[in-house]
């Protein structure tokens, strides 16, 4: 019994240091121009900037589910653009004017490398302890036994993204965010989290009160 206990207590550290290592999203850095502080949106355009139409279909619709949430109206470019319309000032102007929209949030992806980190082996050592109702003179006894977890070379696939929230009226910018994504198993896990780190950033810079 003692010896499966050991065995778990093991697991549970190495499962720690396996935990340790995952990267979640997070929000690298933001800036807010002063001259739009507390400006509440009220229609937001959305454009995923992506060559990856499924992406870009995704990516649009799950933000604007998520301004929609908070309030918000929203709409995804491929709805007023469609896939095939080059997203260009032209077109991003017609369907500014024909829906009256306030605001365009951009994202794309502005960087993906490879990081690799060495992740240390870790040993416990775990001891049994004195075995007082067995006999007096084992009193002293004692066993130890020792769990390790090999050192090991981690390589992480990371992804820098670039949120921009322009006014729509004068192409100023209003408020930027970059956000570091680690390892995302697909687009369909890390869109979620994604979201709601940059929406929490807009909703401290006062964007939707």
């Amino acid at each position: 019994m003692w010896h499966r206990r050991l065995v778990f207590l093991g697991i549970v550290a190495l499962s720690g240091v396996v935990a340790a290592c995952a990267t979640p999203t997070r929000l690298v850095g933001s800036w807010q121009n002063d001259s739009y502080d507390q400006r509440r949106l009220r229609k937001v355009l959305v454009i995923a900037v992506t060559p990856d139409i499924r992406i870009r279909q995704m990516a649009e619709r799950e933000f604007v589910r998520q301004f929609q949430e908070r309030k918000i109206q929203a709409l995804p470019s491929v709805d007023l653009l469609g896939t095939q319309t080059e997203i260009n000032r032209t077109n991003v102007e017609k369907a500014i004017h024909d829906t009256d929209i306030d605001a365009v949030f951009a994202i794309r992806v502005a960087d993906e490398r490879t990081e690799q980190k060495d992740v240390p082996g870790v040993t416990h050592q775990y001891s049994e302890p004195p075995r007082y109702y067995y006999n007096f003179y084992d009193y002293h006894e004692r066993s130890s036994t020792t769990i390790s977890a090999p050192g090991y070379t981690m390589s992480s696939q990371v992804y820098l993204l670039e949120s921009n929230l322009y006014d729509a009226g004068t192409a100023d910018l209003m408020w930027t965010a970059t956000t570091q994504t680690t390892d995302p198993k697909s687009a369909e896990e890390a869109l979620p989290p994604l979201t709601r780190v940059l929406m929490k950033s807009l909703d401290r810079a006062g964007f939707f009160r």
